[in-house]
């Protein structure tokens, strides 16, 4: 004797065999409803969809207006920085021939330095932004993206279970259902 039951309760859908029928290897016995089932399985779907963009998303360099944005700002930041070099140049000439106090060679420096790190600032910017995301928020991803695929492998598996086939090929000896408790025969 083989007994055969589904490892999660439920409401009988669908008896699909009879006492005395011969039944072959893999027919179908009988069907649980798996509504709950089903929608948690397409909630695991979307939340593997979900983790498998972020991950893709993490792996790639920014987006491509995004660089030319950080790149225009860089080209920005050179001219400032070839005029305030030029105007240094000017200032420390007129503050030679006492022209110009010298406070205002200082400014001159002061503001040629300030577009110096500028442009360093936006030239490692640009760097960044060809990168990816950092090692370990991508091996984050890729264990939310393992872990998604685990939830929905279990929730397959519950779907699976609400429909339950003959191990064997054998003949149905009965069929029973519990109901309130109690097992009635039917």
């Amino acid at each position: 004797y083989v007994r055969v039951a589904a490892p999660l309760s439920g409401t009988l859908l669908q008896l699909t065999v009879d006492r005395g029928a011969q039944v072959a290897r893999d027919a179908p016995l009988f069907t649980l409803e798996s509504e709950q089932e089903r929608a948690a399985r397409a909630e695991a779907e979307a939340r593997v969809r979900q983790a498998q963009a972020t991950l893709a998303n993490l792996e790639k360099a920014r987006r491509p207006p995004e660089i030319a944005a950080v790149r225009a700002q860089l080209a920005q930041a050179q001219a400032s920085l070839r005029q305030s070099e030029a105007d240094l140049i000017r200032t420390e000439k007129l503050v030679a021939d006492k022209f110009l106090a010298p406070q205002r060679r200082d400014e001159a420096l002061a503001t040629r330095d300030r577009d110096r790190a500028r442009v360093a600032e936006l030239a490692a910017q640009v760097s960044v932004a060809n990168l990816p995301a950092r090692a370990d928020e991508i091996a984050a991803a890729r264990a939310e993206v393992k872990a998604a695929g685990d939830a929905l492998a279990q929730a397959q598996w519950r779907v699976d279970q609400k429909t339950q086939t003959a191990p064997v090929a054998a003949l149905v000896n009965d069929t029973c259902v519990f109901l309130d408790s109690q097992r009635r025969c039917v």
